[in-house]
C-alpha cells in the first residue's frame, strides 16, 4: 500500500465500504505515513465543510458538481 492507493480509496475506507484486508493495508500506512495523517485530517475536515453546506439547500445540481470537482482534485 503507497499513499496514491490510500488516497485512491479514502472515501470508500471512511465509508465502510472496504473488506477488511484493505482496510487494515490503509491502517497500518497510515500509521506509519506523517503525509497521509495530515491528507486524512484535511478530507475528514473538508466532508465536514461540504455537508454544512448541504445544510444551505444546495441545488441537487450543484451539490453533484461540488463532489466532482473534489473527487477531481483529489485525483492529482
Amino acid at each position: 500500500m503507497n499513499c496514491r492507493d490510500v488516497v485512491r480509496h479514502l472515501h470508500e475506507y471512511l465509508d465502510g465500504e472496504l473488506p477488511g484486508a484493505k482496510v487494515e493495508q490503509i491502517d497500518a500506512h497510515l500509521h506509519q505515513c506523517e503525509h497521509c495523517q495530515r491528507f486524512l485530517a484535511s478530507y475528514r475536515k473538508t466532508i465536514q465543510l461540504f455537508r454544512r453546506t448541504l445544510d444551505h439547500d444546495l441545488s441537487p445540481e450543484a451539490s453533484r458538481h461540488l463532489w466532482q470537482i473534489l473527487e477531481r482534485k483529489l485525483e492529482h
